[in-house]
């Protein structure tokens, strides 16, 4: 059996040193207490995009950082408001009014849809990098924000075909919220755990698939993506924290809406949709009025992140 550690474990290693690639040529767009949403613009054809910031009227769209700084998938910002974590090439690296710093991580790791702890210390991630007779077993880990080391969370159902996957940790630092299949019902349904892995809960049940569940600023909701309209397309929810009262917020969006991001106050939703063709960010109030959108490209906008009243 492998030897599971504790975060208790975590706290006592020291923290180590990211490597700095070269900050010249970044360049920042904004100022204290700025609201902006980040999200990821790839032309068409390009595997990876550049990050760009959006005032949340939809107006001012610009760089963050520079042509160099590209982004695969996933993108938050930190619960400070001062750089931006990103995927790219399946490594993580924060943006900041520093430059461009690549987060120490084993190489066998394979990070996916990543977390901030509130503290900022922490990242929690999904990972398929353990095989287990021949299957990669897709499972969150914890790992300090400076340090190589990724700790498993959840010994507690550890199997080989079934998968935990996109983690979002709470305001308060107590729970992470993450999507499974563990049901065993032929659905993806929202969990919560302690950040050790203790505790687990079951939050949903069919018959709507759902999946990437985000926490509320105040920690009372969490929005998620569900089954829409039974044609294959994708809408936004939002439920109490308890898993009571779920509220579809997005209506005749045909397609994909996918990655909502709450604003600071927790009125409003930030998401990706193509209904209308190509990925595009829009806004919405979680009551489901008050539709909006912002970007028009070309190629794709997506992976909006809404920074928590704080920017660099």
């Amino acid at each position: 059996m492998k030897r599971v550690l504790s975060l208790l474990t975590i706290l006592f290693l020291s923290l180590l040193g990211c490597s700095e690639g070269d900050p010249q040529g970044t360049i920042w767009h904004s100022g204290a207490e700025e609201e902006l949403i980040a999200f990821i613009r790839r032309a068409v054809g390009q595997e990876s995009g550049e990050i760009y910031v959006i005032n949340p009227d939809g107006s001012n769209v610009r760089l963050q950082g520079n042509v160099e700084t590209r982004a695969s998938g996933d993108l938050h910002w930190s619960p400070d408001g001062e750089s931006l974590a990103l995927l790219r090439n399946s490594r993580i690296f924060i943006l900041s009014e520093r430059g461009v710093v690549g987060k120490p991580l084993e190489t066998y790791v394979r990070p996916e849809n990543l977390t901030w702890s509130p503290d900022g210390n922490y990242m929690a991630f999904q990972s398929g990098h353990e095989v287990i007779d021949g299957w990669s077993a897709v499972r969150i880990y914890v790992s300090v924000s400076s340090y190589p080391g990724v700790v498993r969370t959840l010994p507690l159902l550890d199997t080989i075909d079934l998968w935990d996957a996109e983690p979002s940790w709470s305001p308060d630092g107590t729970k992470i919220a993450f999507s499974s299949d563990r049901g065993r019902d032929g659905y993806e349904d929202i969990y919560l755990m302690n950040p050790d892995g203790s505790q687990l809960e079951r939050l949903t049940w069919p018959p709507i698939a759902k999946s990437r569940p985000v926490w509320s600023p105040d920690g009372t909701k969490i929005a998620f993506e569900g089954e829409g309209n039974g044609n294959g397309s994708t809408s936004i929810y939002v439920m109490n924290a308890d898993g009571s009262d779920i509220f579809q917020v997005t209506h005749n969006l045909t397609r994909g809406n996918h990655t909502p991001t709450w604003s600071p106050d927790g009125t409003r939703l930030a998401f990706t949709s193509d209904h209308e063709g190509n990925p595009e960010i829009y806004v919405i109030n979680v009551d489901g009025t008050g539709l909006r959108r912002l970007t028009y490209y070309p190629g794709d906008d997506y992976a909006p992140t809404w920074s928590c009243g704080k920017t660099f």
